[in-house]
């Protein structure tokens, strides 16, 4: 026969982690590794900065397009330029809200903020636009010279907006407002 096997006691029942005092249920952060850090916005600020400047840009685009309809209804030239003055108003005042819409709520750290924010972009992107088109389709007799320099206005005039538009839409600028105060 073989001999018995020896009986051993019982483990005692785990108990689970040691707790740590300060620490409930984890561990304590350990030195040299890197600990989560929060977005630092940089991109949503100089988004929101640009975005405010771009609404006053507008604002006072509006006034001053306000006054070239009431001057051109006054010296009752063509309606034509009276339309192009309303179309210019109205997109400036759009743009205007936009951007200044968006820049709050991206301050606030609203979701939406960097969305209304591109969409004012956009706005002023298509006065751009809309500015060398009446250039193009104009009464005047224009050289290429000035349909250049035309040109190169609404190209320097869209920078801003498209530059406001791609810090907006950045993925840091979301994590930014994603993110925990």
């Amino acid at each position: 026969m073989s001999p018995a096997a020896p009986a051993y006691p019982a483990a005692p029942a785990y108990s689970g982690q040691p707790s740590y005092p300060g620490y409930p249920g984890g561990y304590p952060p350990q030195p040299g590794y890197p600990q989560p850090r929060t977005p630092s916005g940089v991109s949503a600020i100089f988004a929101g900065v640009l975005g405010v400047l771009g609404a006053i840009v507008a604002v006072l685009f509006f006034v001053l397009f306000v006054v070239a309809v009431v001057l051109t209804l006054r010296d009752s030239e063509s309606i034509d330029s009276v339309v192009w003055a309303i179309a210019f108003a109205v997109v400036r005042l759009v743009e205007a809200v936009l951007l200044g819409w968006g820049s709050i709520a991206l301050f606030r750290r609203g979701a939406r903020g960097p969305v209304i924010l591109a969409a004012g972009c956009g706005a002023s992107i298509l006065f751009s636009i809309m500015a060398f088109m009446r250039t193009l389709i104009s009464d005047d007799q224009l050289n290429a010279g000035q349909l250049a320099g035309s040109g190169a206005v609404s190209v320097i005039l869209a920078i801003f907006p498209i530059a406001t538009m791609i810090l907006a839409l950045l993925p840091a600028t979301r994590r930014w407002v994603a993110a925990p105060r």
